[in-house]
């Protein structure tokens, strides 16, 4: 197996102050499905939840939101650096209702405060190497009577309107560097599936958020993506550094077409509520 492979732990976008800019970016854009996942889950006053993979706790505060100050939110995350930084952020903004936890969800099998009424994971299977293991454990983690929730992507639908062939070569940098260190793009679609392997049995609901957005915010984001790609990827053997950049200087020329629009990647969330 290659020493970058997601199965070795390694993180394919990397933990760079511009990931982390990426993650704060991406976490605002998907806000309004993730608050309406947390909603139809029935998350309200006093309950407590689990964030799995919180990394920028931007979930972490809708859920606050949600719960209020005499709820209990919860995060786990192997950035321990990026965690106590926005923890620190999350108590200095709101009630003082939260909780990290530095460790990495393939290796730890207990987190304090559970069973949680609602456990969440939103982008984080997609980077696991055995998805349907962790799915047992969360489900564990689950109070008899409340829910798990999984957001996470599904590819397929990603394309340019109207085509442009640098969109090709910049989609197939992102999909070669994704197979080579190991991530299924269509986990979303596939969620059902392995609630059922995982022996949660048929989820209640799985639903698909999606966007069409222009150039100038959807090239911007690809962009990001690629830039906090393109260390793994070169390592991969999928590019290389001129490529990169000259990759970028094309896709900066096309963010400014106001006559280009991206179907972007779909969301798919998926909910299971225990039996109480």
């Amino acid at each position: 197996m290659n020493q970058y492979t997601i199965g070795s732990g390694h993180y394919a976008l990397g933990n760079s102050e511009t990931e982390h800019t990426r993650l704060a970016a991406q976490a605002e854009f998907w806000g309004a499905a993730t608050r309406q996942a947390l909603s139809q889950a029935g998350l309200a006053t006093g309950m407590s939840v689990l964030d799995v993979g919180c990394g920028t706790g931007a979930a972490m505060r809708l859920m606050a939101g949600f719960v209020g100050a005499t709820g209990r939110v919860t995060g786990i995350d192997r950035d321990t650096k990026l965690g106590e930084s926005m923890l620190e952020s999350l108590r200095r903004d709101g009630p003082d209702v939260f909780t990290f936890v530095g460790a990495d969800i393939n290796k730890v099998s207990e987190v304090k405060g559970s069973p949680f009424d609602l456990v969440f994971v939103r982008l984080l299977l997609i980077h696991l190497a055995d998805p349907v293991a962790v799915l047992r454990k969360l489900w564990a983690w689950v109070r008899p009577g409340g829910a798990l929730i999984v957001m996470d992507h599904d590819w397929h639908s990603w394309r340019l309107i109207p085509h442009r062939p640098v969109f090709d070569r910049a989609i197939q940098v992102v999909r070669d560097s994704s197979k080579a260190a190991g991530l299924n793009l269509e986990i979303g679609a596939h969620m059902p599936l392995l609630f059922k392997q995982a022996g949660i049995e048929r989820p209640d609901s799985c639903t698909v958020a999606g966007f069409i957005l222009p150039a100038d915010t959807s090239i911007k984001m690809l962009r990001a993506v690629l830039a906090s790609a393109r260390p793994t990827a070169i390592k991969l053997g999928v590019t290389t550094e001129p490529e990169g950049e000259k990759l970028d200087l094309d896709l900066e020329a096309l963010q400014r077409d106001d006559d280009v629009f991206m179907r972007w990647f779909d969301m798919t969330v998926t909910m299971k509520r225990k039996p109480p």
